[in-house]
């Protein structure tokens, strides 16, 4: 799951109402600044974010109002003394971009914080802590610039039998003689036609013994 928030939506014209291009994204546990306008670090306090746990920044691309928040976000990290490294991402034409503009602010390896510059390829970013992190590139004004797609990891689901599986594994458990509803009326096949012999049997008796009762009858009145 991610949460995402908007500190800033507007273009490269300033607007009352609305900050410069940035948006914290979180995930996993960690924290992610995708581009920083100018005033973000002012913006991720009005949202009640605070600076800890953030490790990236992942730019888009080199265009003014994107990375010019750098710069004092960077400040601002120095002056709360966070001293984990910062990681700022993105094309190779961004990062030469952003590492000149900072270089004439802070010489390095001088700056409030230490900094990595790492330059993005297209494809797989990061996997870690249930999600993955991958970058592609898109078309804007003839820059170098990136999109970057945050994918949950699904958890591993118990395999559930499919139908025939369920089937197999009842008829297994039938009784080895079973073969199936005619296997159920067999018994009882078997007695009605027993009957039916015994029933037979015993009219045959009778007749029988009626022939030789009228034979005896009949040789008593020849008498």
């Amino acid at each position: 799951m991610f949460e995402l928030t908007f500190l800033g939506t507007a273009a490269s014209t300033p607007s009352a109402e609305r900050g410069l291009p940035a948006v914290l994204v979180q995930a996993g546990g960690e924290r992610f600044l995708i581009d920083c306008g100018e005033g973000t670090q002012r913006q991720l306090l009005r949202a009640g974010s605070g600076f800890r746990r953030l490790g990236h920044v992942l730019l888009t691309h080199a265009h003014l109002d994107h990375v010019l928040g750098l710069g004092g976000l960077i400040a601002t990290l120095g002056l709360m003394d966070i001293r984990t490294p910062l990681r700022i991402c993105g094309s190779g034409e961004t990062m030469r971009f952003v590492a000149q503009y900072l270089a004439s602010l802070y010489p390095l390896p001088r700056a409030p914080v230490p900094l990595d510059f790492i330059e993005l390829q297209a494809g797989r970013v990061l996997a870690a802590n249930g999600f993955t992190l991958r970058c592609f590139p898109v078309k804007h004004r003839g820059t170098e610039s990136l999109g970057f797609r945050f994918e949950t990891v699904p958890r591993a689901r118990a395999r559930r039998p499919s139908t025939k599986s369920l089937i197999r594994a009842i008829a297994a458990r039938a009784p080895s003689n079973s073969r199936g509803p005619s296997a159920t009326a067999t018994p009882a096949i078997a007695s009605a036609s027993t009957n039916r012999q015994q029933v037979t049997k015993s009219a045959a008796d009778r007749s029988l013994r009626r022939l030789r009762s009228n034979r005896l009858e009949g040789r008593s009145r020849l008498r």
